[in-house]
C-alpha cells in the first residue's frame, strides 16, 4: 500500500474534507441568483475562521480579489467579542454642550470648552495645560489636504499608487484593477468632498431652491482636524450604501418609490476619528452634532450602517447602542440568513452590502 501523499504547504495547500462536503452541501440547497452568491461568500469566510489551513484555489482567490473583499477577520461577525480598551479621560464634555448640540441648538462653528478631570491620574494631570477648546464646524475645500491622509490610513489601508508603481511585472487583470484603485482614490475622494460642500452651501443659501441634504463637520483640537462625520438624506434602503457623489433629491425619491419605501432619511456617514484622539469621546460628541443636524432639517429619524463583526466592530457597535440606536428588523433578513443558525449571529438588523455584513441601525429622534 502506498503512502498517501500529504497536502502541500504554503500557497497550494488542500482543503479538508469537511471543507468540502460543506460546500458541496451549500450548493445542493434550493437557492438561487444573489442569495446563493451571498451564502458562498459567508461560507468561505466561516471556513477560514474554522480551520486556519484553508486555503482557497486560484480561481476562487481572484474572483475574490476583483470583488474587493476585506479580509477574513472583517467578516467573521459571530467571533466572542472582546472588550474595547477605555483610555482615562483627562477633559471631558460639558454635559450642557451635549446637550445643546443634540438638541440642533448650536451653530456652527462652535466652541466647546472642554471641563478638567479632577479623578485624573498624576500622569495625566501633566496634560492638564494641553488641549482645552474644541471646535466643530463645517468642512471647507481647504480642509482637504489635511484630512486626507486621515481618510488614506482609514479606507485605504494607508496605501495608494503612482504611474510609477504600475504593475509591469505582473499584468493580471486583477493586480492592474489594484493599481487602478490605489491611484485613483485620492482624486476620487477629494472630488466626491468638494461636490458635497458645493451641496452644502446651496442648502445653506435662501436664495437657492435645493433643500439641506448633505454635510460634512470637522472636529479641531488646537487648529488640528481630528475627526471627520458625514450626514445626507437618504433612501432608508438596507442594502444599499449611500453613493460617494452626491445624487440630486428627486432621483433619491424615485429610489424610495420604486421600492416602496420611506423617503429619503437622515444618513450617517464616515465618521473618523484621528488614531491618536481616539477613546476620548470624540466620536460621540460628533454623533451629537449629526443628530442635532437632523432635527434643524426637520427629520424624525436617523439610520447609518456599522460592521457587524463582533471583534473589529465591538467599538462602533458600543458607540451606537449605548447612544440608543437599535436594529432595523426585517422579515426578509429573517428568511435569507436563517440558515446561519442563531447559535452563529444576531440576524437582528443585519444585512449583506457589496459582500460584507453590516448591521442597519435606526435612532428616533423625536423621543428624545
Amino acid at each position: 500500500m502506498k503512502n498517501r501523499k500529504p497536502c502541500q504547504r504554503g500557497s497550494q495547500r488542500c482543503w479538508t474534507l469537511s471543507q468540502w462536503i460543506s460546500l458541496a452541501l451549500l450548493f445542493s440547497s434550493p437557492c438561487y441568483g444573489h442569495d446563493m452568491k451571498q451564502r458562498c461568500d459567508l461560507n468561505i469566510f466561516a471556513q477560514s475562521r474554522a480551520c486556519s489551513t484553508f486555503v482557497a484555489s486560484d480561481k476562487i482567490r481572484g474572483k475574490l480579489k476583483r470583488e474587493r473583499l476585506l479580509p477574513s477577520r472583517r467578516f467573521l461577525f459571530f467571533r466572542k467579542a472582546e472588550k474595547p480598551v477605555i483610555k482615562r479621560r483627562t477633559w471631558n464634555v460639558p454635559e450642557v454642550a451635549a446637550d445643546e448640540l443634540c438638541a440642533g441648538e448650536s451653530e456652527f462653528p462652535c466652541k466647546i470648552e472642554l471641563e478638567y478631570d479632577e479623578g485624573a491620574t498624576i500622569a495625566s494631570k501633566s496634560t492638564k495645560d494641553m488641549g482645552r477648546t474644541l471646535t466643530l464646524r463645517n468642512l471647507e475645500v481647504e480642509d482637504l489636504p489635511a484630512i486626507m491622509p486621515m481618510c488614506i490610513r482609514e479606507f485605504a489601508n494607508g496605501e495608494t499608487a503612482g504611474i510609477a508603481d504600475f504593475p509591469l511585472d505582473d499584468l493580471k487583470l486583477s493586480s492592474i484593477l489594484d493599481w487602478f484603485d490605489k491611484l485613483m482614490f485620492e482624486p476620487v475622494v477629494g472630488l466626491a468632498m468638494r461636490l458635497k460642500i458645493q451641496r452644502r452651501k446651496q442648502g445653506e443659501d435662501p436664495n437657492d431652491s435645493a433643500i439641506p441634504d448633505d454635510n460634512i463637520l470637522c472636529l479641531l483640537q488646537d487648529d488640528q482636524i481630528v475627526g471627520i462625520i458625514e450626514l445626507s438624506r437618504q433612501p432608508p434602503d438596507a442594502e444599499r450604501n449611500p453613493p460617494p457623489y452626491p445624487v440630486p433629491m428627486f432621483y433619491k425619491e424615485l429610489i424610495c418609490e420604486a421600492k416602496d419605501i420611506p423617503m429619503p432619511v437622515a444618513w450617517v456617514t464616515n465618521l473618523l476619528i484621528d488614531d491618536n484622539y481616539r477613546g476620548l469621546g470624540y466620536g460621540k460628541l460628533l454623533m451629537f452634532a449629526v443628530e442635532g443636524l437632523a432635527r434643524k432639517w426637520g427629520l424624525q429619524s436617523i439610520y447609518l450602517h456599522t460592521v457587524a463583526d463582533s471583534v473589529s466592530g465591538v467599538v462602533p457597535q458600543s458607540l451606537y447602542f449605548g447612544m440608543g440606536y437599535k436594529p432595523v428588523e426585517s422579515s426578509k433578513s429573517l428568511e435569507q440568513y436563517s440558515w446561519m443558525g442563531p447559535e452563529h449571529m444576531n440576524i437582528n438588523g443585519l444585512c449583506i452590502v457589496e459582500g460584507v455584513p453590516l448591521l442597519f441601525l435606526k435612532k428616533d429622534l423625536c423621543s428624545n
